[in-house]
């Protein structure tokens, strides 16, 4: 899902979106998801590249903020806008012995860390 805020060419990996009267252009390959939180003024993006998922924070601005893997034994499921949180789903036998697999992650908007917060239905 890529938020009605951009306008996104998959062949070409060009994000273009207007804000506040100023028109942007970013060159961004392979995302596969991506929202935007105009009170926080950062959006989100999960990008894939080399086989590896990348969440991606960028300012409003178009200056990138962070580039951070998926948490171990985790791979990204679903990003939340809001309260600019990620879901994640567990991939092997060490996220959880619970038998529940999929967890929020609390995202720092500074420096892109995660961390663990509450289960993800």
């Amino acid at each position: 899902m890529i938020d009605d805020f951009f306008r996104y060419d998959a062949s070409s990996g060009l994000l273009t979106y207007n804000y506040d009267g100023i028109h942007y252009e970013l060159q961004i390959r392979h995302i596969k998801s991506a929202v935007v939180n105009i009170d926080k003024r950062i959006f989100l993006m999960i990008v894939e590249n080399k086989r590896q998922e990348m969440l991606v924070g960028y300012s409003i601005f178009g200056k990138c903020l962070f580039s951070k893997a998926v948490p171990d034994h985790y791979k990204f499921w679903y990003l939340s806008p809001i309260d600019l949180r990620i879901a994640c789903t567990g991939i092997d036998k060490f996220t959880e012995e619970s038998g529940r697999s999929g967890w929020w992650f609390m995202i720092n908007i500074v420096n892109g860390e995660m961390t663990k917060d509450c289960w993800a239905y």
